[in-house]
């Protein structure tokens, strides 16, 4: 058994591979939100965590808060299948334009 949980680290790449796109921060109405774009994707979703709602976003698409819900944590999942991918932090006010 020790063997094969020695093995892991080196396995774990190859069932979760990086994706070809990043993701990247955007404003919404003043807030920022997480947004993963696939080169051509055929669907969107929108995410919206609960608890706080709060996911912290950084500079550069990452999130720091709220990393053990359920959404944030299968958001490369979505995108991995075609789709759009905007995580929301609290607050975003989704019929703002800008």
């Amino acid at each position: 058994m020790d063997g094969v949980v020695s093995q892991l680290p080196r396995c774990l790449p190859a069932l979760h591979p990086p994706l070809p796109w990043p993701d990247e921060t955007v404003s919404i109405g003043g807030s920022r939100a997480v947004l993963i774009k696939p080169k051509a994707p055929h669907a969107s979703v929108i995410l919206m965590p609960g608890g706080d709602g709060n996911i912290r976003p950084g500079d550069q698409g990452d999130i720091h808060g709220l990393t053990g819900n359920q959404l944030v944590r299968t958001r490369h999942a979505y995108a991995a299948r075609g789709l759009a991918v905007l995580v929301v932090d609290a607050g975003t006010d989704l019929g703002s334009r800008g």
